[in-house]
């Protein structure tokens, strides 16, 4: 949620995009890792954590390391971009590019992949949608990070817009604002990246509710990705201020239902969709604070890997060694960042959902 990016960090204005390919100053490549396709997100595949965002600086080799002892496949990262002075386009600076190469071999050489997710900040939910030039801007700007990033397997696909809000008077006409952005983003990209798989949020927010209006795109090499929060006044308490409340995983909700019930129903609509148009779904981000009572967050992560590995859906934790309210590595529930613990309720949950098993990679 754009809530969590205001949490985790702000950063200067960027500047230009490079206009040289990433790999260009990169030296003791790995041996490159193949391409995925849209169909290799089916079956659970695909399973990580977030990482953050790319402006939390270079992450070290033990915190890579520390991914292959997890047994994560993939880290999804937030590439943020920012105005310029005009606030009529995006740009990217040269130094990012070249921190994302950095991490991006870094990963590579332990055989991992990413997820690049642009961030958009407050405009995707707002001036983005305002704004001709900053439409264009952002359809640029994924056409040149495609260019640069043409054939490198180590990007496992693009998020093309992280939790998109256009405007609108219904949901589904929001929907189909963002549905005619995404595909305007996909053609660019798919003009010097033919294959590359573009993974498409449901509008607005990437919740499970904003399915109900999801149409496919008509391009091949789609994943389409939920964010899963709900109960929101569960995978929230002590994270925003309307939801101060301690709550338990299985308390009852005011209308009687339990967390485990809105859980589920909250996913229903992405069920159907995936069932009605046999698309291949990606849950890129769910969590709960790791003050929640009672271990409850580790409960609630693991009935949500339950109900994404029964149905098929590759996911990623949100999100590791990043933000300290989410890190599964942490077991104190104080509001503090505290030491962090291999023996931890939420990350034991984590590395027993990532364990290679039969039939998946």
């Amino acid at each position: 949620m754009n809530l969590r990016r205001r949490i985790v960090c702000s950063r200067g204005l960027a500047l230009a995009l490079a206009p040289v390919p990433l790999a260009a100053c990169a030296t003791g490549l790995p041996t490159p890792l193949p391409m995925l396709r849209a169909d290799d997100f089916r079956a659970s595949r695909q399973r990580g954590v977030g990482y953050g965002l790319l402006s939390f600086g270079d992450r070290s080799p033990a915190d890579n390391d520390s991914l292959v002892e997890l047994g994560a496949g993939h880290v999804r990262m937030f590439l943020d971009v920012r105005k310029d002075e005009a606030a009529s386009s995006y740009a990217i600076s040269p130094a990012d590019l070249q921190a994302l190469q950095a991490v991006l071999l870094s990963l590579e050489r332990r055989g991992l992949r990413m997820v690049l997710v642009v961030s958009f900040g407050p405009d995707a939910r707002d001036a983005l949608w305002h704004s001709p030039l900053l439409l264009e801007s952002a359809v640029r700007l994924w056409r040149s990070l495609a260019l640069q990033l043409k054939g490198r397997g180590v990007v496992a696909g693009f998020d093309i817009v992280n939790e998109p809000v256009p405007p609108g008077l219904t949901f589904a006409a929001r929907q189909d604002r963002w549905l005619e952005l995404a595909a305007r983003i996909t053609t660019a990209i798919r003009s010097v990246d033919p294959e590359r798989v573009v993974i498409v949020e449901s509008a607005p927010d990437a919740t499970g509710a904003s399915f109900v209006n999801l149409v496919p795109i008509p391009f091949r090499e789609i994943v389409y990705s939920v964010h899963s929060y709900a109960p929101f006044d569960f995978t929230h308490q002590g994270v925003a201020a309307e939801h101060r409340d301690a709550k338990r995983y299985t308390d009852a909700a005011a209308d009687s239902k339990s967390t485990a019930r809105e859980l589920a129903e909250s996913l229903a609509p992405v069920e159907r969709f995936a069932s009605r148009h046999d698309q291949p779904i990606y849950v890129g981000e769910f969590s709960a604070p790791r003050w929640a009572p009672d271990d409850s967050a580790a409960s609630y992560i693991r009935q949500s890997i339950d109900i994404f590995e029964r149905n098929g859906w590759s996911w990623a934790y949100h999100e590791y060694r990043a933000w300290h309210g989410w890190d599964p590595e942490m077991a104190s529930s104080q509001r503090e960042p505290s030491p962090r613990s291999a023996s931890a309720p939420a990350v034991r949950v984590l590395r027993q959902a990532l364990r290679p098993r039969a039939g998946r990679s």
